[in-house]
């Protein structure tokens, strides 16, 4: 049975056509905690800055796996070598990789 392998180089060059290379200099400048922050700030600015209703808090850890799938995936070249990055098991990525639609993820980005 061939290997599975991932069909995408990494998550730079997913968005790289997207985006211009400025945005990545400066995203590359920006410590995680002020990426996170600033996102949070720029999604809630056009409703007066109150995202009442989704519990950051609580969703923090979904958040950041989800974060580190995408890494693990767009670093690896297959699903087993991204669980060991991860220090996981096989079935907990798998469980991971779909609960976050990660093929989706990528697929909707490269597609279109």
């Amino acid at each position: 049975m061939a290997k599975a392998t991932f069909h995408y180089k990494n998550l730079y060059n997913v968005l790289k056509s997207k985006y211009k290379d400025d945005v990545f200099a400066l995203l590359n400048s920006l410590s995680l905690e002020e990426i996170i922050a600033l996102k949070l700030e720029l999604s809630s600015k056009n409703i007066n800055n109150k995202l009442y209703g989704f519990t950051f808090w609580s969703n923090s850890t979904k958040i950041m796996k989800e974060a580190l799938i995408l890494y693990a995936v767009a670093a690896t070249k297959s699903k087993k070598e991204a669980a060991r990055f991860l220090g996981i098991s096989k079935k907990v990525f798998n469980d991971a990789y779909s609960q976050f639609e990660i093929d989706k993820y990528f697929s909707d980005r490269l597609d279109g």
